[in-house]
């Protein structure tokens, strides 16, 4: 519930958060992440939307609801969008995935969030190459200064499942 989350980070100074609503997409679809939006708007809280790029997550998944890059066109479109949220199907675009390349065509001149864990080298130059901006996954030190002198913006996270990055 986008209330309750208010609730517990407004007062703590969160005034914005940038999301791909990918877990509600994955079981109510487009109209989830309307419901999301819609129950935003009355909330001292901004939501900036990333169109989830991996509905379902992977192919063996089960979901109920299905992403594919028409549908994308249409979230690309909403004013609350700002661009693709994490493309988790790192292997799609390293092998050229009809599909997953479409999609991250469809977000250019937007921002388009990565998520490669363990990408690094020649793989990561074909990863960046296909329009991808940022991760969030690096898990070592290397890692992360591959990406950065590639080109990438890099996000550390620190949280208590995970812990990518000794300081």
């Amino acid at each position: 519930d986008i209330g309750q989350y208010a609730r517990a980070v407004v007062p703590r100074g969160t005034l914005a958060v940038v999301t791909d609503l990918h877990e509600i997409a994955n079981v109510c679809g487009l109209e989830g992440i309307r419901y999301v939006l819609r129950s935003a708007r009355r909330l001292p809280l901004e939501l900036f939307l990333m169109a989830p790029s991996c509905v379902p997550a992977t192919h063996l998944e089960t979901s109920g609801a299905s992403l594919e890059p028409q549908a994308l066109r249409h979230v690309l479109r909403w004013k609350d969008c700002i661009g693709l949220g994490e493309v988790m199907n790192f292997p799609g675009v390293l092998s050229g995935d009809e599909s997953v390349l479409s999609k991250i065509d469809l977000a250019r001149g937007k921002v388009v969030d990565g998520h490669a864990p363990g990408v690094t080298g020649k793989n990561l130059s074909a990863y960046i190459a296909a329009g991808i901006y940022s991760d969030h996954e690096s898990v070592s030190l290397d890692e992360a200064r591959d990406k950065l002198r590639q080109g990438m913006y890099v996000m550390i996270r620190e949280g208590s499942s995970e812990k990518n990055l000794d300081a």
